[in-house]
């Protein structure tokens, strides 16, 4: 059972402090806090191959056919399953508004970004902490598909289990891809090799012991693996074992615990500056104040320009550097495309997919965090003109602040979880106080790895064409002369787009923590002014209480 007691209490007291001190910018934060505190639950993503049976083994895992299987991948959409009293059926759109649905016929995977299902059922309501998901397989070529689960991957916080077709033998490239990219994310992660009644049980131990070797040489460490299948009788007691080895505890500080820090540390930022100020004139407050907006004026100004001189520059770099890495992977998996092409084409996009994937969301990510990092320290702050009376070094910490807090705050939540009597969704701008200091989310990571969904048919009609009835190794070096740079030029004709929405996302939560940051001073500086002009034996109480307040956020 998760204790959320500890952090409640401190989100009570941090708000009690910014009520009395009438800090209504970071009151409103805390309220919202609580709210995110007191309705988290964690994801359980189920991943895994088209057909690999994941929307089965949730159906045993809650006890009746709620899930459709064998879904076609066209109509396919992730699918939350939390607990409820009464059954009920939410779509949630792409700006997370709720709407309910008598049954999930009713889903629009063009309209829909997932579903939430609210499920009577004695197994679920043994998981309390949980929400399971079930998501449409990686592997189906579908754009859609990509969303749906970038939506959740790379979130803290979230466990992860990868459903194997015991009947395929191994861990697909797709899967060891994912499994790869997820394990970078979180040590919560588990196997299931499902379907074991297609096999002997020696077959099914061999496998099981191929599945643990693979997970180990790709990703250098060990997870739970079980094997099962829907017929089994204790199918239910394995996946509700499994997911109880997820520590709930330790998945919900990850998350809750980093923003709850962080809004507190900006409360002491508060309260520390109204300390700082107390033997200001009221008429010092006013050029304090003042002082503040200019810098928050030329900092913009100054984001800007400095964007505009990097990002050529970087964006050209780093584009050279995806598209070299994506040659060089292909060209040392050329036999293996080859191979997949003399199955089928489906598994030849397959392949490729799996192979271009993991180098573009781990190069877009790799921008993300340079690009962020080298625009703050690019700009020079004790060149820069701010007017009579501006601390140039006080600005600089100020810059320093922002890349520390987009650093330590960067995955700590990307979504808020809605209650299911919010039939009429979510104002999500209400959240915008503390999610902006997130860093790039995964809905800007997702439109690279979409290109391959746009391109890859068309490069595969070419394959059709030139390499019907070709040997082996003619086939090899064809795909490496006349494919795979194809393939290349494809991305990068696409990347500027893509690494350009990376930049705009990211110098807008650069400027969005500056203002942030500038504002919870000038808020408190407001407050000190009003202060400081009532009699000054009240003032100097009130300091002196003030100061018994910040040394218990100490």
């Amino acid at each position: 059972m998760i204790d959320k007691k500890k952090m409640a209490t401190k989100i009570d007291q941090a708000k009690a402090l910014a009520d009395k001190y009438e800090l209504k910018m970071l009151s409103n934060e805390f309220e919202m806090l609580k709210k995110v505190n007191d309705d988290y639950k964690i994801n359980v993503l189920f991943i895994g191959g088209y057909s690999a049976g994941k929307s089965a083994l949730l159906n045993c895992l809650i006890g009746s056919e709620k899930l459709v299987e064998n879904q076609a991948p066209e109509t396919a959409i992730a699918t939350e399953l939390c607990f409820a009293e009464v059954d009920s059926i939410y779509a949630v759109d792409m700006d997370g508004k709720m709407a309910r649905l008598s049954s999930t016929d009713q889903a629009d995977p063009e309209k829909h970004n997932h579903l939430v299902y609210n499920i009577f059922s004695e197994q679920l309501r043994d998981l309390p902490e949980y929400i399971m998901v079930d998501t449409p397989g990686f592997d189906s070529g579908i754009e859609r598909h990509n969303k749906a689960l970038m939506q959740y991957i790379g979130n803290k916080g979230t466990a992860y289990i990868i459903v194997v077709d015991c009947e395929k033998g191994t861990l697909s490239n797709s899967a060891l891809n994912y499994l790869n990219e997820v394990s970078h994310y979180s040590n919560d992660i588990a196997v299931i090799i499902n379907k074991c009644d297609k096999k002997t049980k020696d077959d099914v131990e061999a496998i099981k012991n191929h599945v643990v070797d693979l997970i180990v040489s790709n990703c250098g460490k060990e997870c739970p693996v079980i094997t099962t299948s829907k017929y089994d009788d204790d199918v239910s007691v394995k996946l509700k074992s499994l997911i109880h080895e997820f520590d709930p505890q330790e998945l919900y500080e990850k998350n809750i615990g980093s923003l709850v820090e962080s809004k507190i540390s900006d409360l002491k930022k508060a309260l520390t500056i109204i300390e700082k100020n107390e033997f200001l004139d009221v008429s010092d407050f006013d050029i304090e104040i003042a002082k503040r907006e200019k810098t928050k004026e030329k900092l913009q100004k100054e984001i800007k320009i400095k964007q505009e001189n990097m990002k050529r520059k970087k964006r050209d770099e780093i584009k050279n550097r995806i598209v070299n890495d994506i040659s060089v992977k292909l060209n040392n998996n050329a036999r293996a495309l080859a191979d997949a092409y003399k199955t089928s084409v489906e598994c030849l996009q397959e392949k490729v997919i799996s192979l271009v994937r993991p180098i573009i969301v781990k190069s877009v990510k790799d921008y993300e965090i340079e690009s962020c990092e080298e625009l703050i320290k690019s700009i020079e702050v004790a060149n820069l003109d701010f007017g009579e009376g501006i601390d140039a070094e006080e600005v600089g910490k100020i810059l320093s602040d922002v890349l520390v807090k987009i650093e330590s705050v960067s995955n700590a939540l990307n979504s808020v979880r809605l209650s299911e009597e919010n039939e009429g969704g979510v104002d999500t701008s209400k959240y915008k106080a503390i999610m902006s200091l997130l860093a790039i989310t995964t809905d800007v990571v997702a439109p690279p790895l979409e290109i391959l969904i746009v391109f890859l048919p068309d490069i595969i009609k070419l394959v059709n064409v030139f390499m019907v009835n070709h040997q082996e190794q003619q086939l090899v070096s064809e795909i490496q002369k006349k494919v795979i740079p194809q393939i290349a030029n494809k991305v990068a004709e696409q990347l500027d787009t893509s690494l350009e929405s990376v930049e705009q996302v990211m110098v807008q939560n650069i400027e969005d923590a500056v203002v942030d940051l500038l504002q919870v001073e000038t808020d408190a500086l407001e407050k000190a002014k009003q202060k400081k002009s009532e009699k000054e034996t009240e003032f100097n109480n009130y300091i002196s209480e003030l100061r018994s307040d910040i040394a218990l956020l100490a």
